[in-house]
């Protein structure tokens, strides 16, 4: 990522958005910039490298069950089955 230095340009907000389409492709090539509003700064623009390619091939993370339930209770089987003619009969299906 880049990093801004004490040169980096600033604008106010009003002269950032007429010249935003230039400012955009500055960043794009790796410039930053400062946008200020009656003096401080507040917001800056750099621009953000690609995630590398290990990061988005990388495996999930398996999250931890907690367990605390753990032989307190049972799925029946037929669970997605479970009364299916009641419930299309409902629905008015035969």
């Amino acid at each position: 990522m880049s990093t801004l230095t004490a040169t980096a340009p600033k604008y106010d907000c009003a002269e950032a958005l007429e010249r935003f389409p230039g400012i955009l492709e500055d960043v794009a090539k790796g410039a930053s910039f400062m946008l200020v509003n009656a003096g401080p700064e507040f917001v800056q623009f750099v621009r953000l490298d690609p995630p590398s390619p290990s990061y988005l091939d990388a495996p999930p993370k398996k999250q931890k069950r907690i367990g605390f339930m753990e032989g307190e209770g049972s799925v029946p089987k037929d669970f997605d089955t479970m009364c299916a003619d009641e419930i299309l009969e409902m629905f008015g299906i035969e």
